[in-house]
């Protein structure tokens, strides 16, 4: 896995009206790079090691056990991911200073709803629109 962050375009970066076409983007990329598990939070922050104790052999970015360093390390890059690609996240009302999962979390929470409404509003004007010669 690449530690680099992939940047989108600018015109495919979130900028609060293109909800659908960006979340598809992010759920694919992070499906792609094995991060998916930090942006819903399937995948749980492990406990810190005691002083004594090594960390684990490296696990895979899918791993569901990974250790307390590999965690913070991926949710990092996956919280980098959401934030580089969206145009003002503070402005949009993101929590950026949480983890990936809290910060998906508050893109749902804001941005979902908008988006089903809106799309409810265009079948509702498509549905009542008549053509006229």
């Amino acid at each position: 896995m690449t530690s680099t962050t992939s940047t989108f375009s600018e015109l495919d970066k979130f900028n609060g009206t293109n909800w659908a076409s960006w979340q598809r983007l992010i759920r694919t990329m992070a499906v792609s790079k094995g991060a998916f598990g930090y942006l819903d939070g399937s995948i749980k922050q492990p406990p810190s090691l005691p002083a004594d104790k090594t960390s684990p052999a490296e696990t895979p970015w899918d791993s569901e056990t990974p250790s307390p360093k590999e965690w913070r390390a991926r949710d990092a890059w996956t919280l980098g991911l959401l934030l580089i690609n969206t145009k003002n996240p503070a402005g949009l009302g993101i929590n950026i200073d949480g983890t990936a999962a809290e910060a998906w979390t508050s893109y749902i929470n804001t941005y979902e709803k908008a988006s089903n409404m809106t799309q409810l509003n265009a079948e509702q004007i498509l549905r009542n629109a008549t053509y006229s010669d």
